[in-house]
């Protein structure tokens, strides 16, 4: 995890792989715009586009904060979920984030897994389990986790991930 913390009252957390975190001091609220939000305390008013619309959807949000010097394998998410073939198993894989008497409990105390639990089904749905694709998901929701002081257990040997 690559910490970086700057004297305004700011911090930034990257795990080298799929997560970012950014922790702002209070002095900050309402005086935040952008991709990751406002700061006002309100989560359902975070998505607002650089025009300064709402985003109607994660696709519409997410794709209209790429860059003209994005690498070309980062297509534009249509958002389109259609059928997802395997999403039995794609639910149950995912549902470590949620089950209650599971290794994140204590976590859901400090952070909702739902919004993890719906990305984590939505990208393995997409894009298969590949890549550490299910690993990634619920590496992040532990990442945030950490930060909230929650040490979780052992959780990735029965999902086949190993810390890399």
């Amino acid at each position: 995890m690559v910490i970086l913390r700057a004297d305004a009252n700011v911090e930034i957390q990257f795990n080298g792989r799929h997560a970012l975190f950014v922790r702002v001091g209070p002095e900050y609220r309402e005086k935040l715009c952008g991709m990751c939000g406002n700061f006002n305390g309100v989560r359902r008013d975070d998505k607002v586009l650089p025009s300064g619309e709402t985003a109607r959807d994660d696709a519409e949000f997410g794709n209209a904060w790429t860059s003209d010097i994005s690498p070309p394998r980062c297509r534009n998410d249509t958002g389109f979920t259609g059928s997802c073939p395997e999403v039995s198993r794609v639910e149950q894989a995912c549902g470590l984030l949620t089950n209650r008497t599971g290794p994140f409990a204590e976590c859901h105390w400090h952070e909702s897994p739902a919004p993890y639990y719906e990305s984590c089904v939505y990208d393995l749905c997409q894009y298969g389990q590949g890549n550490r694709m299910l690993c990634a998901a619920v590496e992040s929701y532990e990442d945030l986790c950490a930060i909230h002081g929650v040490a979780i257990g052992n959780w990735g040997e029965a999902i086949q991930c190993g810390k890399q």
